[in-house]
């Protein structure tokens, strides 16, 4: 393996770790993501909270199948074609405040679409995920799980 790229596997794991472990040491379970400046909508805060309190409410609140990417994708994938479904989705837990090595951003496109991203600091890896309100409330509708930043 060559020795550059290993700071950035070593980080990538981390981050694994962290979004797929339910027993990590977390700031406050109850706390929203901080505003950014454009004020996020406070039913979008208090959708946030509950995604990632409840496993069953993240589940409802997803609309399957969902589009994106996998971690760490290969190459080969077809981002038109591929899906996630609820069969192979690993409940994601709230965003580690004191993890000082990501950071994460909310960005609100419209009143009814907010992407999320969470990067590393040296940006060589992140996610994102889009979240969209519709009549029934918010929903997840778009993730692509942590990867190199330069692959999609």
């Amino acid at each position: 393996m060559h020795k550059s790229r290993l700071p950035i596997i070593l980080a990538f794991l981390g981050c694994l770790y962290f979004m797929s472990s339910t027993s990590c040491q977390l700031k406050s379970r109850n706390e929203a993501p901080e505003q950014s400046q454009t004020l996020i909508p406070e039913d979008f805060l208090d959708f946030y909270v509950k995604f990632h309190e409840d496993s069953l409410f993240q589940l409802n609140h997803i609309r399957f199948p969902l589009q994106g990417a996998p971690s760490m994708m290969d190459t080969l994938i077809d981002l038109n074609a591929f899906r996630w479904t609820k069969q192979d989705w690993i409940i994601h837990q709230p965003f580690d405040e004191s993890n000082e090595e990501f950071e994460r951003s909310l960005e609100v496109l419209t009143e009814d679409m907010i992407v999320e991203k969470i990067t590393h600091i040296n940006r060589s890896v992140g996610m994102e995920r889009r979240f969209a309100k519709s009549e029934d409330g918010w929903h997840l509708i778009y993730y692509i799980g942590m990867n190199f930043l330069n692959e999609y």
